[in-house]
C-alpha cells in the first residue's frame, strides 16, 4: 500500500494485488482497515462497491466520517462507532493444532483471498482457515503474523487486523452451500500486537435477517487477553449468473 499526502488533505492509496479477496478486488477487511485509519477509535465501514486493484484510489474525509473514492464512485464509508462486543471463550492451542488439516482449510470460493485462500504460501497470505470447533458455535485458527505486516514501530499494521478479524466471522457462518461478501465491518482495536506473537482468530454467528447475517470476531491471545473485536454483517449472493462468474474467475 501506498499513500501520498494531498494539498486537500486527501491523499491518494493504492490496493496491492497481494491484498485481494476475489482475485480482481481488495479483501474487504483489509480495505476497511486501510480507511478505518481516518478515523479516531472504533469505526464502522461499509463496503458500497468492488475496491479495485493497483491503481490511485483517494481517501477523503466526508463530514464527521471518510470515503474511499474510485474517481467519482463511493467504494467504502467510514465513521466512529462504539462496540460491545462479548466474546466467548477461545479454544486452546492444543484445541486447534488437534484438528486435522483437513479440517482447518474449509472449501473455499476464493482460493487466492489474501486471509483465508489455501493457495495463498506463507508469508503471503495471512492463512487463517477458521474451522469449526466441536461442541462450539466458534471457528477459529491460530495465527502468528508476518514480519511483512510490520509497520515501522515494528507492531502489526492496523489493518491487517481488521483483515484477520474479517473472515473468521464470515466462516463461522458456515454456510458452506451459499456464496456471501462482507457488505460491513466494525472494530475496535485495544492493542496491536508485536510481529511473532501467537494469536488465536476467532468468529461466531448472530442473527439472521433476510439475505443479511450478522457475525462478530475477535483476536485473542493463548491466555485470553483479547486485543480486538469486531462486528460484522455478511450478504448473501443469489444472482446466479455473479455466483458462476465469481467461481469462475477465482479457480
Amino acid at each position: 500500500m501506498m499513500t501520498l499526502p494531498l494539498k486537500s488533505g486527501a491523499q491518494t492509496v493504492s490496493i496491492a494485488s497481494r491484498f485481494c479477496g476475489p482475485k480482481q478486488s481488495g479483501n474487504g477487511g483489509y480495505v476497511a482497515g486501510l480507511l478505518a485509519k481516518a478515523i479516531d477509535g472504533p469505526a464502522e465501514v461499509r463496503l458500497r462497491a468492488k475496491p479495485p486493484l493497483e491503481r490511485p484510489l483517494t481517501i477523503d474525509h466526508d463530514g464527521a466520517g471518510a470515503v474511499l473514492l474510485d474517481g467519482e464512485t463511493v467504494v467504502a464509508s467510514a465513521r466512529a462507532t462504539t462496540l460491545s462486543v462479548e466474546v466467548p471463550e477461545a479454544p486452546s492451542i492444543d484445541a486447534l493444532e488437534a484438528a486435522s488439516v483437513a479440517d482447518q482449510i474449509m472449501p473455499s470460493v476464493l482460493p487466492y483471498c489474501f486471509v483465508c485462500g489455501p493457495k495463498r504460501a506463507p508469508g503471503d497470505g495471512l492463512r487463517i482457515f477458521a474451522a469449526p470447533m466441536s461442541g462450539s458455535p466458534v471457528n477459529a485458527d491460530r495465527w502468528t503474523p508476518d514480519r511483512s505486516l510490520a509497520d515501522r514501530d515494528g507492531l502489526v499494521s492496523a489493518e491487517f487486523l481488521w483483515a484477520a478479524l474479517d473472515c473468521p466471522s464470515g466462516l463461522s457462518l458456515r454456510l458452506t452451500q451459499q456464496v456471501i461478501l462482507l457488505g460491513s465491518l466494525s472494530a475496535e482495536i485495544y492493542r496491536r500486537p508485536s510481529v511473532g506473537e501467537t494469536l488465536i482468530a476467532m468468529g461466531w454467528p448472530g442473527q439472521a435477517d433476510g439475505r443479511k447475517h450478522h457475525a462478530s470476531s475477535a483476536l485473542v491471545t493463548p491466555d485470553g487477553d483479547v486485543i480486538a473485536v469486531a462486528s460484522s454483517i455478511w450478504i448473501n449472493l443469489n444472482d446466479e449468473a455473479q455466483i458462476r462468474a465469481l467461481k469462475e474467475q477465482n479457480q
